[in-house]
């Protein structure tokens, strides 16, 4: 059943606003249970390719989440095992760009983006992805 604008893109927009508001109980609330974070996670496990104006509120919740609670969202990205995979299967929405461009930025001691990505090989897995794409165009 097809979904009116409103439920389909207002509620969204609603949604990250709210979520990216700077109010404690708010980020307490979802940081308190893994259920709540994994709603959230699980948009970038839809089916490519994803909805670029979804795509783009989720990824700004992400950001204000880095921004708030870096260490917790970076735990929760890495419990997930094939995360980096699936970002990379939907790597032509600028939207997941962006957020693993946000993820490396995020990168100190703490929390060692840097270290899991090198851990599962993202680098050479992109470039077999650009080889592949490549490949499929010629």
């Amino acid at each position: 059943e097809e979904l009116t604008d409103e439920l389909q893109y207002r509620y969204p927009y609603i949604a990250c606003e709210v979520l990216c508001t700077d109010i404690y109980a708010i980020y307490e609330l979802i940081f308190s249970t893994d259920e709540l974070l994994n709603q959230l996670i699980h948009f970038w496990y839809s089916d490519p390719p994803l909805n670029h104006l979804l795509a783009g509120y989720v990824n700004r919740v992400f950001s204000c989440f880095l921004a708030k609670r870096k260490p917790e969202i970076i735990s929760a990205l890495k419990g997930k095992d094939d995360f980096l995979d699936v970002m990379l299967d939907r790597i032509e929405t600028t939207h997941v760009v962006d957020l693993l461009v946000k993820l490396i930025a995020t990168d100190d001691a703490e929390v060692g983006t840097i270290e899991w990505m090198a851990e599962n090989n993202l680098i050479s897995k992109a470039i077999a992805k650009l080889e592949n794409d490549n490949n499929e165009v010629t």
